[in-house]
């Protein structure tokens, strides 16, 4: 049997036959397309490439020196968590501010 609990607050999901809501997030690095120059198509990038490589030590992981290009997150949620959530996704701080009159 699989267990469920909230990843918010640790409510077990299971026992009271509350309704479980998942979220889902993805992140991925936006790929805005730059206006290709001339500068652009007259360079080497085979030549570049190359001198990258002849640098870099011998069986060195060059990926591992870059960032992620997308990951995947999945969080359950119970009703009262989940309506916390929706409201507010990025748990960013709510404050009020009050004129000075």
């Amino acid at each position: 049997m699989i267990h469920y609990s909230c990843d918010m607050c640790g409510k077990d999901l299971a026992s009271e036959g509350d309704a479980r809501f998942v979220v889902r997030v993805e992140v991925y690095a936006a790929h805005d397309p730059a206006e290709l120059t001339t500068e652009d198509l007259d360079a080497d990038a085979v030549q570049s490439l190359s001198e990258l490589l002849a640098d870099a030590p011998e069986g060195a992981d060059l990926s591992a020196h870059l960032p992620p290009t997308r990951n995947e997150f999945r969080y359950d949620l119970c009703p009262s968590c989940h309506r916390r959530y929706v409201r507010n996704p990025l748990a960013r701080e709510t404050s009020l501010q009050f004129s000075e009159n």
